[in-house]
C-alpha cells in the first residue's frame, strides 16, 4: 500500500516536472535572441529511472571514480556551457532559469493554495525560489522542501527516532547531500558530521600512498569532515579496497572555473587544485568542506528505504541551506577544537605526552544543523521535532563520534597491536565475563573503526553483563574461531519434546536453525540456541582491553544455580564508580533494544 501511494507521489511529481519543462522552454524561447542560425535550447530535465535503495553499504561496487568525481551538470550548467561555446554571454540568464528554483516556485504556490502536490511543504522563509527579498536584498535562508525525487542535489535527512541506536549511529540525525545519482548508483556525502581530524592524522590512522594528495604537507591543517561510511575514515584496507574517497565542496562562484556544479552555485573541486588555489593565495582553506568517505546505494536501495518511511525524508533544497554557512562551520569547528587543545589538566610539554582529548562536545554532534534543516521543510517537520523527545540515540551518535572522530593522537593510551594475553589455552567449560560499560555500542571503543568481532556481523550489545562459556577449548593467537555460549540470555522459544523444556538465548549465530539447540549440565540443565562465534584472535584482545574477563574464582555449577538475571553478579561482575554505573545504565537500554530489534523480545516482559 505503502509502494503504491509513494508510486503515485512520484507520478505526480513527473507531471510536475513535464510542466516546468515547458514553462521553463516558453521563458527561454521568449528571452532568447532572434537571430539566424541561432538554434533554440530547450533545457532537458534529468533522466531517473526511480529504483528503490536501502542504506550505505561498504559490499557495493566501489563508486565510479575518487577524489572529483564527474557529477551530472544542472540545466542552467548544460546551457551556459552551449552558449559559451558559441561565444553567448553566460551570465545571469542561464543560473535564472534554474528550473530547480522553478520548481520551488511552484511548490511553495502549491503549499499555499493548500492543493496540488500534498507531501509538498515549502519552507516560509524560501520566498519564490528565494534570490531577493523585496529591498532587494538576497534572502539569507532560501527554500527547502519535501520530495519524493531522487535526484542529484537532493538532501536525505534522517527521521526522528530510534532507527539507528543500534548501529550505524553516525546516520543519527544525518544531512546527506546526494553529489550523484543514476539508475545503478546513488553517492551522498554526509554534511554534518566533523571531525577531529585533521588532514595530518590521516598518515598514522589510513593505509594510503605516500603520494596521495589527502598527505600533501599544504593541507596538514585542513580539517576533515566525515563523509560516509564508505572508503573513508574507517578503512583500513584501503589500499586494496578502491582507496580513501575524498572531495571538496564550496560555494564560491569565482572558484567555477576550476569545479563541477552539483545544484545551481553549489561546487565541487579536486582537492590538487583546492589545495593550489589555496597556496596562491586565490582561496582560504575554510572555502572548502574537505570530506572523506562517502555514503553508497546501489539499484533500487534507497527508494526501498524510502518507501518504508520510517528512517529517511527526502527534500530539494537550494546552496544556501545546503551549504550557505559553510565558512562559519569551519571556523566555529577550528575555535572548537583549539579551545579544547588549550584547555588546562596535561602537561603537553612533557615527551610524549598525549594532548588534552577533546570530545564529542567540541567536535560536535551536528545534530542544530540538522534540525535546521529538518524545520526548513514545513509546519508538518516542525511538529514532527516538537514530538520528538529522543534523547538516547543522540547520546548513542556522542559515544561514536567519541569513539570514531577523534584521532589517536588525542587519546590517553593506545591498545597494543599485538596480544599480551599471558594464557596458552582456554578449556572447554571456561567462564567468561563481559563488561558493563564496554558493550554500548555493540563493541569496544578500540574496534569501532575496525571490521566486526563476530562471524555473524551482528552488532553485540547482547553481550552486555553478559556470562559466557566456552564450548571448545581455544589457542590464543590461532587462527581457530572462540565459540562460546552466553549462560545469561532470555527464553526464545520450547522443545518439542514430551518435556516441553524452555529454551534460552545462546548466542546470534545459527539462531533458529534446526539442530542448534543443545545442552549444558548443571543442578536444572540449561536447553540453549545459538552460540556467540568469536573471529580468530579477537578473544584475547577483548580479555587483554577487560572488555571479557576470564572468571577462575567461582565454578560453573554455582553460577548456572543462580536465577538468571543474578549470574552476573554471582560471576563477580561489579559496578564500582559513578562513571561505570552511567555506562552501564546505557548498556541495560541498548541490550534491551537490541533483543527488541533482532529477536523481537521485551525484556521487561520475559525478566
Amino acid at each position: 500500500m505503502a509502494s503504491r501511494a509513494a508510486a503515485a507521489r512520484r507520478q505526480r511529481w513527473r507531471g510536475l516536472e513535464v510542466l516546468i519543462a515547458a514553462a521553463v522552454w516558453l521563458a527561454v524561447s521568449l528571452r532568447a535572441p532572434r537571430q539566424s542560425g541561432v538554434a533554440l535550447q530547450v533545457p532537458v530535465l534529468p533522466q531517473r529511472r526511480l529504483a528503490p535503495l536501502a542504506g550505505s553499504s561498504r559490499r557495493l561496487a566501489q563508486a565510479p571514480s575518487r577524489g572529483l568525481w564527474p557529477p551530472q551538470s544542472s540545466v542552467a550548467r548544460r546551457a551556459a556551457g552551449k552558449a559559451e561555446a558559441e561565444g553567448e554571454d553566460v551570465g545571469s540568464e542561464a543560473e535564472d532559469l534554474d528550473w530547480r528554483d522553478f520548481r520551488a516556485r511552484l511548490v511553495q504556490q502549491e503549499a499555499q493554495k493548500g492543493e496540488g502536490v500534498a507531501t509538498a511543504e515549502a519552507t516560509a522563509g524560501g520566498g519564490g525560489g528565494g534570490d531577493e527579498d523585496e529591498s532587494g536584498g538576497e534572502q539569507s535562508d532560501g527554500w527547502a522542501y519535501a520530495t519524493p525525487i531522487i535526484e542529484q542535489g537532493s538532501l536525505l535527512l534522517s527521521a526522528p527516532g530510534d532507527h539507528f541506536a543500534i548501529n550505524q549511529q553516525y546516520f543519527h540525525k544525518t544531512v546527506i547531500f546526494i553529489v550523484d545519482h543514476s539508475p545503478n548508483f546513488t553517492k551522498g556525502v554526509i554534511l554534518n558530521r566533523p571531525t577531529a581530524f585533521s588532514t595530518g592524522d590521516l598518515r598514522d590512522t589510513l593505509q594510503i600512498s605516500a603520494a596521495d594528495p589527502l598527505l600533501n604537507s599544504s593541507t596538514d591543517a585542513w580539517n576533515v569532515w566525515c563523509g560516509g561510511d564508505c572508503q573513508g575514515l574507517n578503512s583500513r584496507r584501503s589500499l586494496f579496497d578502491g582507496g580513501v574517497d575524498y572531495c571538496c565542496l564550496h560555494t564560491v562562484e569565482r572558484l567555477r572555473p576550476f569545479s563541477n556544479e552539483i545544484i545551481k552555485g553549489a561546487f565541487v573541486i579536486a582537492l590538487p587544485e583546492a589545495q593550489r588555489l589555496v597556496e596562491e593565495g586565490e582561496a582560504d582553506k575554510d572555502d572548502f568542506l574537505l570530506l572523506v568517505g562517502y555514503c553508497g546505494w546501489g539499484p533500487g536501495q534507497l527508494q526501498r528505504e524510502l518507501d518504508r518511511g520510517d528512517s529517511w525524508t527526502l527534500a530539494a533544497a537550494d546552496r544556501r541551506q545546503v551549504l550557505g554557512r559553510l565558512r562559519e562551520e569551519q571556523a566555529s569547528l577550528t575555535q572548537r577544537l583549539e579551545a579544547a587543545i588549550a584547555a588546562p589538566g596535561l602537561d603537553a610539554a612533557a615527551p610524549g605526552a598525549p594532548l588534552a582529548r577533546p570530545t564529542a562536545r567540541e567536535v560536535g554532534d551536528g545534530i542544530a544543523e540538522w534540525s535546521r534543516l529538518y524545520r526548513a521543510l514545513g509546519p508538518r517537520f516542525v511538529e514532527e521535532l516538537k514530538n520528538d523527545t529522543e534523547t538516547h540515540t543522540d547520546e548513542m551518535l556522542r559515544r561514536w563520534v567519541d569513539a570514531c572522530l577523534i584521532p589517536p593522537r588525542y587519546k590517553l593510551s593506545e591498545r597494543k597491536q599485538d596480544s599480551d594475553s599471558d594464557f596458552d589455552l582456554l578449556e572447554t567449560g571456561t567462564l567468561l565475563r563481559a563488561s558493563a560499560k564496554d558493550w554500548v555500542l555493540g563493541k569496544p571503543g578500540y574496534r569501532m573503526r575496525m571490521d566486526t568481532l563476530t562471524a555473524d556481523g551482528v552488532p553485540c550489545q547482547y553481550l552486555h553483563k553478559a556470562v559466557l562459556m566456552l564450548a571448545k577449548d581455544y589457542v590464543p593467537r590461532s587462527k581457530d574461531y572462540a565459540l562460546v555460549v552466553l549462560l545469561n540470555g532470555p527464553p526464545v522459544g520450547r522443545v518439542e519434546d514430551k518435556d516441553r523444556r524452555e529454551v534460552y538465548f545462546g548466542g546470534a549465530s545459527s539462531v533458529g536453525g534446526n539442530g542448534n539447540v543443545f545442552e549444558v549440565k548443571g543442578p536444572e540443565p540449561q536447553m540453549l540456541q545459538g552460540m556467540v562465534v568469536v573471529l580468530p584472535r579477537v578473544l584475547e584482545e577483548l580479555i587483554d582491553t577487560g572488555a571479557l574477563e576470564v572468571v577462575d574464582d567461582v565454578d560453573l555449577q554455582e553460577v548456572l544455580s543462580v536465577p538468571r538475571g543474578e549470574r552476573w553478579t554471582a560471576a563477580g561482575g561489579r559496578i564500582e564508580t559513578l562513571a561505570d554505573a552511567v555506562e552501564a545504565r546505557l548498556g541495560d537500554v541498548q541490550k534491551k533494544m537490541w533483543y527488541k530489534r533482532f529477536l523481537g523480545l521485551d525484556l521487561d516482559m520475559v525478566e
